[in-house]
């Protein structure tokens, strides 16, 4: 009755009628489930997880529903009236979890959510995988990187999703990657595809193929195997053609198809989806990205003319670096000494976390001293010769954007 309400437009009612059907399955749970505890603890043990699982569900789409209400509800209120209604920590874990994700994507309350993370004591007793996956997404940027793997490992132990199994095995394989590991990167990413299993799926198909998109991709990036782009392709082209993207959503996955045809050499194609990417959402990534595939025709044009649609005053730490090695190989291959001496200049002085990409800075910037002190053209042309391998590098690392937690990005929220 409540999905048929919401399906309805009839929000509030909808909302009122799951909050009440919750609290009737917590009676049907102290009725039923909790005098197992003493007569048979194994079958207690199992269907609390079903109860749990059952509740969750439920709460998932209580909050879908809260969100187009007028809120007059405090939801935080509800939930923390369930929170002691079944004597399970798991459960409690989900209640943090379901607190921290209202905050974070429904009020917008990034700060609220992550005092509320940063009361947990040890974060790596957490068995709960929403709870570890929404950590990642809001405190990744001031954990170090031994800690992330590990959380990213207890994901990967605890989750009975073969989708999101794949999903922090390929995420897990991008930090190798990034720590100069490409060998044991593969390996966990192969190990990855080989176990999914469609039946143990637990999620939409649509959210299914865009993470066997991202699979293939970067294992094809790896192995440089243009076969892997082509079925990253095939997988992204699936999700592309489900309801459930909202315009960035959109926007990222044409942005990667358009990745996919790169990796695949197909220039013509890459570029006709970047443009249809930019053409929905603006963005600086897949410009410089366009910037790329169209020195490649000598069109100098166009060239200037998109460098004027960079915002270059709200560049990334990815975005300036692949920008960098744009413009350094535009500007070699025009002769520009001025302009490669500002570029060195600039790598130079580019702060870069992630051991990989410091190393290519580094080669980078010899590359570039090389040809400001020698300027002849044997050195023009190995030092283009070096960005241009460099640089497709750089520009098909993967947007792994969705092995985070962004649904409430890309994805709209449907029943």
């Amino acid at each position: 009755m409540a999905r048929k309400l919401y399906i309805d437009g009839k929000y509030d009612k909808a909302f009122s009628f799951e909050y009440d059907n919750i609290k009737e399955y917590i009676t049907h749970y102290k009725r039923d489930t909790i005098p197992l505890k003493i007569l048979n603890q194994n079958l207690y043990e199992k269907l609390l997880q079903i109860d749990i699982k059952a509740l969750s569900e439920s709460i998932y789409f209580l909050i879908s529903c809260y969100e187009k209400t007028n809120k007059k509800v405090n939801i935080l209120d509800l939930f923390d009236k369930l929170k002691d209604e079944i004597d399970s920590e798991i459960w409690k874990q989900k209640i943090i979890f379901y607190n921290i994700f209202v905050k974070a994507f429904v009020f917008h309350d990034d700060s609220g959510a992550v005092d509320d993370l940063e009361k947990i004591d040890n974060i790596l007793d957490i068995q709960d995988v929403d709870l570890l996956s929404i950590y990642l997404n809001l405190m990744s940027g001031n954990l170090p990187f031994s800690e992330i793997v590990e959380i990213k490992e207890i994901i990967v132990n605890n989750t009975e999703c073969s989708t999101i199994k794949l999903q922090y095995q390929t995420s897990l394989g991008l930090d190798y990657f990034l720590i100069g590991d490409p060998q044991k990167a593969i390996i966990e990413i192969e190990d990855g595809l080989s176990k999914f299993n469609w039946k143990n799926n637990q999620q939409e198909d649509y959210y299914t193929d865009y993470i066997l998109g991202g699979s293939n991709y970067f294992l094809g990036f790896l192995k440089k195997n243009p076969d892997l782009f082509i079925s990253a392709r095939d997988h992204y082209l699936k999700s592309l053609s489900s309801d459930k993207y909202n315009v960035d959503g959109k926007a990222h996955l044409l942005n990667l198809i358009g990745d996919c045809y790169y990796g695949e050499n197909n220039l013509i194609n890459a570029k006709n989806y970047y443009l249809k990417s930019i053409e929905l959402k603006k963005s600086n990534k897949v410009i410089i990205s366009l910037i790329n595939i169209l020195k490649f025709f000598g069109n100098g044009t166009d060239i200037k003319k998109w460098d004027l649609e960079i915002d270059k005053e709200n560049l990334n730490e990815s975005e300036k670096y692949d920008y960098l090695f744009v413009r350094a190989e535009i500007a070699i291959e025009e002769d520009d000494y001025s302009s490669v001496e500002s570029i060195y200049k600039e790598f130079e002085q580019l702060e870069l976390k992630e051991p990989y990409f410091k190393e290519l800075r580094d080669k980078t910037v010899k590359k570039l001293m090389e040809y400001c002190i020698n300027k002849n053209s044997s050195t023009k042309s190995e030092t283009s010769t070096f960005l241009s391998k460099i640089g497709k590098c750089i520009i098909l690392q993967p947007s792994l954007g969705g092995f985070g937690f962004d649904l409430k990005k890309y994805f709209e929220i449907k029943d």
